[in-house]
């Protein structure tokens, strides 16, 4: 069976790390090995640290290690240090720190360092001394880090961004957008004064990322208000007013530019496309949540790679959301061009609608006995994904038990709920109502096989095959013969979404027979 590369290495870095045996073997003045080395602090002592070579889609909800191109460890001597060496093509590449030890709850790595998501040049050499409060950096590719840091330092975590104490969005919407303007300036003035210490490529990258990641914040915060979060919601004058001028911002990048392809940057522009087709719709007295079909926008405005790039982005986001079609994978294959984004969208259709067996593995039932999903052959399958402290997954849980109970009668439909937290503690507590509050009863039905990832989390290979970028809840309903009917099913929050869903199961337990 053909196995989808969701991490995407191919689409944007081409490139082999370095096996230690044949380090020896490399010159260094080669200009394609990279040198990251560095002191951690003495108050963090793990194991080992994590090299991440992030893939072209970082910058939807932060990286994660499904996004990243290439995980490289590298242990922690006795007082402190680290190395990494590895080879990469002549491309500038985006790479984070992590301590191997240091994972949240789901089982992700966290960051370290104020090294996240950095933009490195092959062939640079960069020692990270992470001992004193503001980390100081030497070597080759120096300046390039430098810039980076002060300008992260202008909104440390992206607090002024994303925060707004005074209402202005909702009181002055004006005062709102000059504050996100006066922040953008800001970084992109002090970035303007490494100019000439970076290269030409170096400078338009970075520049695209402070752009992509200010102005797709603009959008996103749109899209949580009035019509554009909630259907039917009137238009008031203040937010179509705001709408109308944050549109007349400029390109700021022209779509010629290699910089315009950085991961922030096509974020950016895909935010402002769902903003811009859901305002039309909005106008027209058009439900704006009816489908995700931004195929027109995109071919329409863009073309060539920048283009190709944002319909394979396109297909990737409603993805996770259970909101592709293979409608759109035939739209979107009709115009592209590039290679590997024609790649990855025939990837995708490979997966969701290949019409092949779905991919078996071992996983655990509360008992510890060892369940495959190939023992529910012949039956039709709703398989739910989700970890705890998901607010979605809980009410797409709430729902289901109302489905349930329209199949309660019928052998041959089963119900897998398989969650993929890394503590198995958590995960019995989470469906044990004695023991959680009373919310995570949702959970709770007697006809549903409960099932554990044996601690792999998000390194199971079933949920890095099915479950873009760890989006959750994701549901998949299987047929009778093991194969995906679909991949896209309708949640359950609602009474239409569940009578959907009805009829979804009912479908795919005739398909196979």
């Amino acid at each position: 069976m053909k196995k989808i590369q969701l991490i995407c290495s191919l689409l944007f870095l081409l490139f082999q790390a370095i096996p230690s045996s044949a380090q020896e073997k490399l010159g260094s003045q080669d200009s394609t090995i990279t040198y990251i080395t560095g002191t951690i602090n003495n108050k963090i002592k793990p194991d080992s640290v994590v090299l991440m070579l992030h893939g072209p889609f970082v910058g939807i909800d932060g990286a994660s290690e499904k996004d990243a191109a290439k995980l490289i460890f590298a242990k922690v001597k006795k007082e402190g240090t680290f190395q990494f060496m590895f080879k990469t093509d002549l491309s500038p590449f985006h790479i984070t720190l992590y301590q191997s030890n240091n994972r949240n709850e789901s089982g992700s790595l966290q960051d370290i360092t104020v090294v996240n998501n950095y933009l490195v040049e092959p062939g640079d050499s960069i020692d990270v001394n992470l001992n004193s409060q503001i980390p100081a950096f030497i070597g080759r590719g120096t300046d390039l880090f430098e810039a980076q840091a002060k300008i992260r330092a202008v909104d440390q975590g992206g607090k002024k961004l994303m925060r707004d104490s005074n209402d202005y969005f909702r009181k002055n919407p004006r005062r709102w957008l000059y504050e996100k303007d006066s922040l953008l300036s800001a970084q992109l003035n002090l970035l303007a004064s490494f100019k000439l210490q970076l290269s030409d490529l170096a400078y338009a990258i970075i520049r695209a990322d402070i752009i992509g990641v200010n102005r797709a914040w603009l959008y996103r915060r749109l899209s949580f208000a009035g019509p554009f979060f909630v259907a039917g919601t009137p238009m008031d004058n203040s937010l179509d007013d705001l709408y109308q001028e944050i549109k007349k911002r400029p390109a700021y990048v022209d779509p010629e530019d290699r910089s315009a392809i950085t991961p922030e940057y096509i974020h950016y522009l895909y935010e402002k496309t769902r903003i811009e087709v859901r305002y039309e719709r909005i106008k027209n007295n058009e439900n704006p949540f009816l489908n995700a079909d931004y195929f027109n926008s995109i071919n329409l405005q863009y073309d060539g790679v920048l283009r190709d790039k944002l319909l394979a982005y396109w297909l990737y986001s409603i993805s996770i959301n259970n909101q592709m079609a293979q409608e759109y994978i035939t739209k979107a294959l009709s115009v592209m061009q590039s290679p590997v984004y024609i790649q990855y969208v025939k990837n995708l259709e490979s997966t969701f609608y290949g019409n092949e067996p779905i991919l078996d593995y071992n996983f655990q039932d509360v008992n510890g006995k060892t369940v495959n999903i190939s023992d529910y052959r012949g039956k039709a399958i709703l398989i739910d994904l989700w970890f705890t402290g998901c607010a979605p997954c809980l009410a797409v849980a709430k729902g289901l038990r109302l489905v349930e109970k329209e199949f309660e009668n019928r052998s041959d439909v089963v119900f897998l709920s398989i969650c993929t937290d890394k503590d198995k503690n958590m995960w019995l507590k989470s469906i044990d109502k004695t023991k959680m509050a009373e919310s995570y009863s949702y959970y709770i039905a007697a006809a549903t096989k409960y099932l554990y990832t044996s601690g792999t989390g998000q390194k199971n290979p079933f949920i890095k095959k099915y479950v873009p970028n760890e989006g959750y809840p994701f549901l998949l309903i299987i047929d009778k013969k093991g194969k995906i009917y679909s991949s896209t099913p309708a949640r359950p929050i609602t009474e239409d979404g569940r009578k959907i869903l009805v009829n979804e199961i009912t479908m795919a337990s005739k398909r196979g027979k």
